[in-house]
């Protein structure tokens, strides 16, 4: 995950982006990412992750804005929180 975040956040227009699991009934899980920025475009940032990260690291879904992603005292993104958020607990 680590390395599909930091692919994101290279991304034009990204300032930062985070991965967490989304529950899949055939699957178990999905890769979902979280994405922040402006003027952002799901479509590019698909066709880049295909270009560039293997077919399993490739997020599923996407969920883009502008809000920062949730963090703890020490900067540490809050994955449970986000996941939490968007309904995937």
């Amino acid at each position: 995950t680590a390395q599909v975040e930091s692919f994101l956040a290279a991304q034009s227009g990204v300032l930062e982006a985070a991965v967490v699991a989304k529950p899949c009934p055939i699957l178990g899980e999905r890769v979902h990412a979280v994405v922040v920025g402006e003027g952002l475009d799901e479509a590019t940032l698909r066709a880049r992750c295909a270009e560039h990260l293997a077919d399993y690291q490739c997020p599923e879904s996407y969920s883009l804005g502008p809000t920062p992603l949730p963090r703890n005292a020490n900067g540490k993104t809050l994955k449970r929180r986000i996941k939490d958020e968007l309904g995937f607990a």
